[in-house]
């Protein structure tokens, strides 16, 4: 038998051995690898015990845990508006008084609705965390007739004039007067009220266009 062909077969020998000692080095390693995922996180299975569901595994440490039930860590805010706004609060409900009425920081979505399809609830979203700060409603009816928002030194910023157009926008879209203060100097008040005043000429309207009766009864007494 040549030299060269013993040579060969010791060759391929070797190369089988080492060949399948790499291969079971590589099946080990990706067992300890899998090993290590299960341990890690928490499998989670969707679709039920039947095993059609997906299996995900997530760390516990990215899970945000969750409060007790009888956990109430809440106080209440010492002021609920700044002694600004109360200052402007005061001069707006003497304006209006005995015609209308003041609420104070009304949230958007509670004053208005989506109209149409709204995927995702992207524009409730849009209103959900916002509110006007005052809103003059007439007096019997609470039916909204206008809003205003008292523009101070932190309307300025960029971020403010941007949510000051959204807030524009909302109104306009729901058809109801959005007011802006500049001040509480004796100009911008002068100005104010006299926008104040042509919107309320219309309050007798609007309450005698919802409910003609002229008594209201509340809880059975009436007012």
């Amino acid at each position: 038998m040549p030299v060269w062909f013993g040579l060969t077969a010791a060759l391929f020998v070797v190369f089988l051995i080492v060949g399948h000692g790499i291969a079971e080095a590589t099946v080990k390693r990706r067992r300890a690898r899998e090993g290590h995922r299960r341990g890690s996180g928490r499998r989670s299975v969707r679709g039920g015990e039947s095993g059609h569901g997906r299996v995900n595994a997530a760390p516990e440490r990215e899970r945000r845990p969750s409060a007790p039930v009888d956990s109430f860590p809440y106080t209440k805010q010492e002021f609920f508006v700044s002694d600004y706004e109360l200052e402007f609060y005061h001069k707006l409900a003497q304006m209006v008084a005995g015609r209308a009425v003041v609420l104070v920081k009304v949230k958007l979505d509670d004053l208005f609705g989506v109209t149409g399809a709204d995927p995702g609830r992207m524009h409730w979203d849009r209103i959900s965390r916002r509110h006007v700060d005052f809103l003059v409603c007439a007096s019997k009816t609470l039916i909204p007739l206008f809003g205003v928002e008292l523009n101070d030194g932190s309307h300025r910023s960029n971020d403010a004039r941007e949510r000051e157009r959204f807030k524009d926008g909302v109104f306009a879209a729901a058809d109801v007067r959005l007011l802006r203060c500049a001040g509480q100097d004796a100009v911008a008040m002068e100005r104010f009220a006299a926008e104040v005043e042509l919107l309320l000429c219309d309050v007798p309207n609007v309450v005698s266009r919802v409910d003609d009766r002229s008594e209201w009864s509340v809880g059975g007494v009436s007012s």
